[in-house]
């Protein structure tokens, strides 16, 4: 077996042995990031620990969120303007430019090939190499317009490796970062409370799929298909991921976690009464799952934010009709029915679980396909929108 030791060299992952740092008094606290080995660690004691908890960003749970709607992008647009998503040209040509022409300038490359690398260490090898640098992870995943007042926004990817797969996404007082933004306002505002000493929160992978194509070609299944995505933010992240990915990579995620917070879109109508505008964004959302997503065989899909049924005004239907059902479960069971799956489950709010389990039921599609598990969400308003 390689020795871990000599991973951590090749790549320098930090020690989890490291010892704490602490920083100074009125000294900002710096998340861990490349070249950056302070730590802390405490566990939080309440959700007030978490500022970032109640700083609801509900431009992002709004249907009119770039990304969203297809008049929202631009291809080859800029990375600064705020208001249109940038996407590339469908052949994706752009992605490759860096690696087929470098800087531009005339270079003389060396045969990737002969490295020694490539030449001396078998392909089962390097795989156990690429996972333990960039794979076998948990990663909150986040594509948004991104400024402060002294640096100029732009559009640009952000994440951060979950120390804590138990505790997220789960009804718990640990609470993940999810955005640049909710992260910033953690380091700033609240505790370093939830940092691990000597945990890496980045993965370091974007320098290695830039040295050589080789490297490129052999590194980037890896680091699709071993890791867990977690997009757990507003409503758009789904979809701007479908929009700047090329297919073939979309097509690479094994395993992913996905939770929306359909209140401000849905406008407050409580099923199973469905506007045109969000059965357009929910047709979209599942369609992405099942048919972009065609790798997938781990997903977990929790809906948050469906209006109370007790806000149904007096005389209004309560009844589920046939064409309901196809609306709101429909997507459910043809997205079941796509592949066999190792795992889907499907969470709604506590409030609804039991009315929603009785429609599965009542279609008879659940015992015939048996590949969803229908679960009990968190609170339905668990962003605060």
């Amino acid at each position: 077996m390689v020795s871990s030791d000599l991973f951590q060299r090749m790549f320098r992952r930090g020690s989890t042995r490291s010892s704490s740092v602490s920083p100074q008094p009125g000294e900002q606290p710096q998340l861990l990031r490349q070249g950056n080995s302070t730590n802390f660690r405490r566990s939080p004691t309440s959700e007030r620990d978490i500022p970032h908890a109640q700083i609801p960003s509900w431009h992002r749970a709004v249907l009119g969120s770039p990304g969203i709607r297809p008049e929202s992008c631009k291809v080859k647009g800029s990375r600064f303007s705020a208001s249109q998503l940038p996407v590339l040209a469908e052949d994706h040509a752009a992605l490759f430019t860096s690696l087929n022409n470098g800087s531009g300038t005339n270079t003389e490359l060396s045969s990737q090939e002969e490295s020694p690398f490539f030449t001396k260490l078998p392909p089962e090898i390097r795989d156990i190499i690429y996972v333990f640098a960039f794979g076998d992870r948990r990663i909150h995943m986040d594509f948004d317009f991104q400024g402060t007042s002294t640096k100029r926004g732009r559009w640009g990817w952000w994440h951060r490796v979950c120390d804590d797969a138990d505790n997220c996404l789960a009804n718990k007082t640990f609470v993940c970062a999810e955005t640049a933004a909710a992260e910033e306002s953690m380091l700033r505002h609240g505790s370093v409370a939830w940092l691990k000493q000597g945990f890496e929160y980045y993965v370091s992978a974007v320098n290695w799929l830039r040295c050589c194509k080789l490297g490129y070609c052999e590194t980037l299944p890896i680091l699709y298909s071993t890791n867990t995505f977690v997009f757990s933010h507003g409503i758009d992240q789904l979809h701007r991921l479908n929009r700047i990915l090329p297919s073939a990579h979309l097509a690479m995620i094994t395993s992913l976690r996905v939770e929306i917070d359909v209140y401000r879109a849905c406008k407050a109508i409580v099923p199973p009464r469905m506007h045109e505008e969000f059965q357009d964004f929910y047709r979209g959302f599942f369609n992405i799952l099942e048919r972009r997503l065609s790798g997938l065989k781990e997903l977990s899909v929790a809906i948050a934010g469906l209006p109370n049924p007790r806000q149904r005004l007096e005389g209004e239907e309560t009844e589920w009709k046939s064409e309901d059902e196809d609306q709101w479960i429909g997507p459910w069971e043809q997205l079941a029915a796509s592949r066999r799956w190792k795992r889907l489950d499907i969470a709604v709010p506590v409030v609804w679980s039991d009315e929603l389990e009785g429609v599965v039921k009542k279609r008879g599609k659940l015992e015939q396909c048996d590949r969803f598990e229908l679960r009990k969400g968190v609170d339905p308003f668990q962003k605060g929108w």
